[in-house]
């Protein structure tokens, strides 16, 4: 259940979390007089307050750390103030300006030590230039309808790009080299009109075919300097919910979901069942059964439902066992390790950023020690490292000494952000992200990165090794985008090159060199190894070819509900254990036995390796580059050494937070909380389902949103049709009613909520006055309808459902709708209703004869505004049924308001 109590003026008092019967957990909302929101306590006594002090805004999070957001008399932010210390007892920090012209576009940003990014656009609104401190300036130009038509960066690299005359993107060039980088077409026949269905780019070619509505997707790749093609069939229900995926070997996994739209089973053809889920009230993941019979458990606080414990046992062997403990905002405070026998403790500023972790078997036996120091952006200071074992992975920096960065040798990473004068998160990718092949975007929303023109910067790194650390020395240098161009760890020089996107393309260390290809989305396809072999990446990751020009070794990977569970190679499957950041920390073969373990430091260098080397993916789920000390995160790479991404974020996920502005930080410093999936935009990791952010289900939000409950099997197309159905009366009633709230109108116009919801069954047959009905729905009650087969007709089958609303309706409000309606309408609709209904209104359902069904009926035609007749046109029955319907609903609904 879900509940939404509200205040005397109409505020959310307090909000109860799902629950399985009666409602435990609340959030609860406090106000002042003037109705602005002053506190919020979630479940676990975890209290947000808010204070406001004429244009500023001040928000205290659960642990006493302020900040405060000013805004000028138009409601644009113009200032971010951090305080360090907790509140009463804070000091200001860092502040952080912004200024708009008069149209209220972000011109300026001004960063806590006066790093300046300045955008620029034309009299239409369009953004032409930015200057960056970190990229440079950055020159955009526009055709007459808003189109892209040239990008030039920092680096004097010009890009231009051609559309077709509906806007969609045909092509992209480097116009530095006059090389067509990449090619699209669309489909003109029937069923792939607006599709995408060609592509051509730097790693060979791709072409799409559709069926069935677009709900079956076959994408075919061919490789250049690869013999064959490679195919994967996409099949989707009518929810956009993916039903089964197609290998190019031919394997088809199989995807289920429970009755409240939540994926919970996997299965392949050569695998049999990989993985089936089980999730609490919140939609937490609390069980994962996997097919080679390991039990993978999440167990949840009672009072935060946060993550307290994620383990792992073949039923012989516990094979992960991890705890975890947490301060009032979240942060890890400390966790436990039982299979290895390790513990960890950590600490925090007043940021979030993580400022100390300790690994010990016994107090005092410390396996390491590590602190950081950040500067007001969020650059890494200084790294202390003591007491750390041999590093696992090279040739990359080891957590051994100390580090002391010089913040004035690297690139400032204050950005502000492009497009969008707004405090909520704006997100501008480069033109170089082209549409996937269902979505043609342009690239107007061009990269919100700009360098400034600075020289080649090489800062220094200085450590002073502390016994038994080992000593160590490192310098880097940029380009002119901020790209980290070179390199020098453990004595080895690395030269790393960068395509005309701005996307990694080559390392060399002297001795080997790697070169990276991607398609014309910007993904990774091809990478020639130092050995002259191809491995090919295809399918999002899912299908990996090594030494493809050779002697092919096809690796395999299944994934569920955002986390990677299982692999096959020649060897047979084999199942990846995570932690709560989705690394891998375990492997297990076929029958659950234990293959290999793996653990990390904070910031992700492999620090504990035995048995892993079978796969690349590693910390936080992303793939390493093996050999070269960097990790593939899909837009950018990171390296876990540094505890830094080596080249900008091309996305501010959130202008009010000053942090996000450094672009080249790893999620916000904070390593034990967030992931970054994407390579752009950090997140909170979702084993937490809706507690984390994830969205509702259909099934979720029909209840929580509209006191809707779905219960039996719904089919995907019903699914769409009663969802349909739901947000059309919504918006009816809200129209009429004047509600800028559809949903609330909804609850209020049926007296409904998630406490007390009108459930619709879904039944194979029902029983009504002594006869059996497999087809259609019955109406039992104002709070309670079993529904049988519907109509295989899309919208009448929603019609179905809203004539099902109608008789709810009528129930609710005593039947007087039915019992004032005047017997001519019913005596129009019986005379024109043929005994197949397709021959009368579009509106009418059935031939009954009663004011009860001509009520209902009308209720489609009330909610869609449409009375015609078809051949019998504008009959005179019909134009005082829509005015009688028009002004009796508006008085009922007056009603509803007031409950």
């Amino acid at each position: 259940m879900w509940r939404l109590p509200q205040n005397a003026a109409g505020l959310v008092s307090s909000q109860s979390l799902p629950s399985f019967g009666s409602p435990s957990q609340f959030t609860v909302h406090s106000y002042d007089l003037l109705g602005r929101l002053t506190s919020t306590t979630q479940p676990g006594s975890i209290s947000t307050q808010t204070i406001y002090a004429g244009l500023t805004t001040s928000m205290i999070d659960p642990n006493g750390h302020r900040v405060s957001r000013t805004s000028d008399g138009l409601g644009r932010m113009i200032a971010v103030q951090e305080f360090s210390g907790t509140h009463p007892s804070t000091a200001l920090y860092a502040t952080t300006l912004y200024n708009y012209d008069i149209y209220d576009r972000l011109t300026q940003v001004r960063d806590a030590q006066n790093n300046v990014t300045a955008i620029s656009y034309d009299w239409l609104g369009r953004k032409t230039s930015m200057n960056d401190p970190d990229m440079g300036l950055w020159n955009y130009a526009y055709d007459a309808l808003g189109n892209l038509l040239e990008q030039e960066d920092a680096r004097g690299q010009v890009l231009s790009f051609a559309y077709d005359d509906l806007g969609r993107l045909l092509s992209k060039t480097d116009e530095n080299t006059s090389q067509t980088l990449a090619t699209y077409s669309y489909g003109s026949s029937a069923g792939t009109i607006g599709f995408r269905v060609g592509m051509t780019d730097q790693s060979g070619s791709t072409s799409w075919t559709y069926s069935d509505y677009g709900r079956t997707v076959t994408e075919t790749r061919s490789i250049s300097g690869v013999s064959g093609s490679f195919a994967f069939t996409t099949v989707s229900d009518w929810l956009g919910r993916i039903a089964s995926l197609t290998y190019p070997d031919s394997e088809v996994v199989s995807y289920s979901y429970d009755a409240l739209g939540r994926v919970n089973g996997m299965a392949g053809t050569e695998t049999g069942s990989l993985a089936t889920l089980a999730y609490n009230a919140l939609s937490q993941i609390t069980q994962m059964s996997l097919g080679n019979g390991v039990l993978v458990t999440n167990t949840y606080s009672g009072s935060t439902n946060r993550l307290l414990n994620r383990a792992a046992s073949n039923g012989s062997q516990d094979l992960i066992d991890f705890s975890y403990e947490y301060d009032l905002a979240g942060n890890i405070t400390a966790m436990q390790d039982t299979v290895l026998n390790e513990n960890f403790s950590y600490e925090y500023d007043h940021l979030d950023r993580l400022l100390e972790a300790n690994a010990f078997t016994e107090p005092e036996d410390y396996i390491y020690r590590q602190r950081w120091d950040y500067d007001q952006l969020g650059n890494i200071l200084s790294a202390g490292n003591y007491i750390v074992p041999e590093p696992t992975l090279e040739p990359t920096l080891t957590p051994t000494a100390t580090e002391t960065l010089d913040p004035e040798a690297t690139p400032t990473e204050t950005e502000t952000p492009t497009e969008t004068p707004e405090v909520t998160p704006t997100e501008t990718e480069t033109p170089t992200e082209t549409p996937e092949p269902t979505e043609t975007e342009t690239p107007t929303e061009t990269p919100e990165v700009t360098p400034t023109e600075t020289p080649e910067v090489t800062p220094t790194l200085e450590l002073t090794p502390t016994p038994p650390a080992m000593p160590f020395s490192g310098s880097y240098g940029y380009d002119a985008n901020g790209n980290m161009t070179t390199r020098i760890e453990y004595g080895i020089e690395w030269t790393q090159t960068f395509n005309a996107e701005n996307r990694l393309a080559g390392l060399d260390n002297g001795d080997d060199e790697w070169v990276l290809i991607y398609d014309g989305n910007g993904h990774r396809v091809k990478q020639v190894n130092p050995d002259g072999t191809i491995t090919l990446y295809l399918g999002g990751g899912a299908y990996e070819v090594r030494d493809a020009n050779g002697s092919p070794e096809i690796i395999k990977y299944y994934g569920l509900a955002d986390q990677r569970l299982a692999m096959r190679d020649d060897e047979g499957t084999k199942y990846l254990l995570t932690d709560h950041l989705g690394s891998l920390v375990a492997l297990t073969d076929a029958v659950g036995d234990l293959l290999g373990e793996q653990r990390y430091t904070p910031y992700g260098l492999p620090r504990f390796e035995e048995g892993i080397a079978q796969t690349d993916f590693g910390y936080t789920g992303q793939r390493r580059l093996d050999g070269t000390g960097l990790m593939d995160y899909n837009a950018r790479c990171y390296n876990p050494a540094l505890g830094r991404f080596i080249q900008p974020d091309l996305v501010v996920s959130r202008l009010s937070n000053p942090q996000t502005l450094n672009r080249l930080s790893y999620v916000l410093n904070r390593p034990l909380t967030m992931v970054d999936p994407s390579g752009y935009v950090s997140k909170t990791p979702c084993l937490d389902g809706i507690i984390c952010g994830k969205p509702l289900t259909v099934q979720q939000n029909l209840w929580v949103s509209y006191g809707i409950k779905l219960s039996g099997n719904w089919s995907s197309i019903d699914l769409y049709a009663i969802n349909k159905a739901v947000r059309d009366v919504a918006a009816k009633v809200a129209q009429t009613t004047g509600s800028k709230n559809s949903s609330l109108a909804f609850r209020q116009a049926f007296d409904t909520d998630a406490s007390t919801p009108l459930v619709i069954n879904k039944v194979s047959s029902y029983t009504y006055m002594g006869d059996e009905y497999t087809g259609g729905c019955v109406t039992r009650s104002s709070s309670l309808v079993d529904c049988a087969a519907m109509s295989l007709v899309a919208q009448r089958r929603v019609n179905n459902y809203i004539h099902e609303l109608g008789h709810v309706f009528n129930n609710i409000y005593g039947k007087v709708p039915e019992n004032s309606l005047p017997q001519r309408y019913v005596d129009s609709r019986a005379s024109i209703l043929l005994p197949n209904p397709f021959g009368g209104r579009l509106w009418q359902q059935n031939t009954s004869e009663t004011k009860s069904e001509t009520f209902a009926d009308m209720f489609i035609a009330w909610t869609y505004s449409s009375w015609g007749t078809g051949e019998l046109e504008e009959r005179v029955e019909d134009l005082t049924a829509s005015e009688w319907m028009a002004t009796n609903m508006s008085q009922w609904l007056k009603i509803g308001e007031t409950k």
